[in-house]
């Protein structure tokens, strides 16, 4: 708690050095983003590509203007990195903003992987429980778990992973917990159902400035299936034609 402390008070010298020569709303909102302690951990799990990258978005978005936010962001890919190296990061204090924001993507996946390959033979076959110590795969989750309650006060850390996990997966059950103490957020980055996705694009398309009718949405939501990435680009595409089409009658009248 102390050293939480401590990294807090430093990162507020940080936070008046950036913010002394921005504007009063940028000023204002890295102040504010320093004060919101209640999340530090993200989870964005799940299949769909373009829900991961829009609360991927947000998250960076709270971090403060993109020129600042690029120096304290550092991007880890799991098949790579290690759990160590994970920890490291998130204790190194940010540069000119308030938090530091560490994204890794597919750690869980990796370690859960390599958890598997240690409980097979060479064979394939199980192998026969041991009295032995822990592999290093499970000494690696043990680090993980133990890390993410006391992760540094300075920190976000932002865990991607492209499938849902398994509610009975360790580290989620610890993030789930550490939800209900407001220390995480846990994001299912899945498709709506199928008798949900015509509502979706609906809203979607008031989203970005414009309407279509129920018969519509649905004709799209059957044609496109549960790929939100691709009925955006659709959407995408229809608001251009409108927008050429109105441009088209104002200058014919």
């Amino acid at each position: 708690q102390v050293a939480g402390g401590i990294g807090t008070q430093l990162a507020t010298c940080h936070l008046q050095l950036a913010t002394c020569h921005l504007p009063p709303a940028t000023s204002r909102i890295l102040r504010n983003y320093l004060n919101d302690r209640d999340k530090m951990i993200f989870l964005l799990h799940g299949p769909d590509d373009l829900l991961r990258t829009e609360h991927l978005g947000g998250i960076r978005a709270a971090l403060g203007p993109p020129e600042l936010a690029e120096l304290s962001t550092t991007w880890l890919e799991g098949r790579k990195t290690t759990v160590a190296e994970v920890c490291y990061h998130c204790e190194v204090m940010p540069f000119l903003t308030a938090r530091r924001l560490v994204v890794v993507e597919g750690l869980i996946a990796q370690l859960n992987r390599r958890l598997h390959a240690g409980k097979k033979g060479d064979g394939g076959e199980a192998k026969p429980a041991t009295a032995k110590s822990k592999s290093a795969a499970e000494e690696d989750r043990s680090a993980l778990l133990a890390y993410l309650p006391v992760i540094a006060d300075t920190a976000d850390l932002v865990l991607i992973e492209t499938e849902t996990l398994d509610r009975n997966d360790k580290t989620l059950k610890e993030l789930m917990r550490l939800a209900s103490e407001g220390k995480a957020e846990l994001v299912a980055c899945e498709a709506p159902r199928d008798e949900e996705l015509p509502g979706w694009v609906s809203k979607r398309a008031q989203k970005k400035g414009t309407r279509i009718d129920s018969d519509a949405a649905l004709d799209l939501a059957t044609s496109v299936g549960r790929n939100l990435r691709l009925i955006d680009n659709e959407l995408d595409k229809l608001v251009a034609c409108l927008l050429y089409t109105s441009d088209a009658a104002d200058e014919r009248s």
